[in-house]
């Protein structure tokens, strides 16, 4: 028995669509094609393709010294800076109606000085008082209810100049050196100096930075005596953060906290 099946019509339809339908999808590609290889060379395209694929990356090596020792980086130290000083230098030529009663500084420049506004004083006087020493300085001012000066807060930087990283001190010669700084900071008139417990980081090399917080009571000018006593004890140390804190109505007793870096080849006693 011979069985013949006939297809509908339709179907044959169908299939002659997805022909067609084949047929100019491909003959689309390949225009395409075409046109890009007229602007853009298909074969050179592909050559540089595989030649970055197939060529492997060349690593960098590392610095080699002189007697074939791999160099290591230089760690990142602390820099030498005046910025403290200088931003304790701005109380100076604040307008005298300004009641300075918080001054905090930086090593970096920046610098926040908070206070009030007494009898005709203006914020924008006060601006304008210390932009020759400083950079983008702002400040703002307000009342609150049922209370006068107004208060005022004042930002910035101090303009100063980068200085070089802080030379490393031998630790036989730094327990001397922090001993030195307590009594610059007596002899510049300070009183009530206390110095708290030492933190060190490591810094590699052999090399650690030690972190020493001070603390004193005093008016801004023998503060400014110690911070440049402070320079004359060597380019191994720097006040790194200041907070000066004035008692209401009397600049004799502010509450002075100094934050002083070290950088120091070698350990010292964990008991200094």
């Amino acid at each position: 028995m011979i069985r013949i099946e006939l297809k509908s019509e339709s179907s044959n339809h169908r299939w002659l669509g997805i022909v067609v339908g084949l047929t100019v999808a491909v003959g689309a590609f390949s225009a395409a094609l075409y046109t890009l290889d007229r602007q853009v060379s298909l074969r050179s395209m592909w050559g540089r393709a595989a030649e970055l694929v197939s060529t492997p990356r060349a690593a960098v090596p590392a610095p080699v010294g002189d007697g074939g020792h791999q160099v290591m980086e230089a760690p990142e130290l602390p820099s030498k800076s005046d910025a403290a000083l200088r931003s304790l230098s701005l109380l100076a030529w604040l307008p005298a109606a300004v009641q300075v009663t918080t001054l905090t500084a930086d090593a970096a420049g920046g610098f926040v000085i908070e206070g009030s506004l007494a009898g005709d004083a203006s914020l924008v006087e006060a601006l304008d008082s210390l932009r020759p020493y400083t950079v983008d300085v702002r400040g703002t001012s307000w009342t609150s209810p049922g209370a006068t000066p107004a208060s005022c807060r004042i930002v910035g930087e101090v303009v100063s100049s980068s200085g070089s990283p802080l030379q490393p001190v031998p630790a036989a010669k730094a327990e001397r050196l922090f001993e030195q700084v307590g009594e610059r900071a007596v002899a510049s008139g300070l009183h009530a100096v206390h110095a708290g417990r030492r933190r060190d980081e490591a810094a590699g090399n052999g090399l650690n930075v030690f972190h020493l917080e001070l603390t004193a009571a005093g008016s801004s000018a023998p503060l400014r005596r110690f911070a440049q006593d402070l320079a004359e004890l060597g380019a191994g140390i720097r006040i790194a953060h200041l907070i000066v804190v004035s008692s209401p109505g009397d600049d004799a007793y502010s509450q002075v906290t100094i934050s002083l870096d070290a950088v120091v080849l070698g350990s010292l006693p964990s008991d200094m």
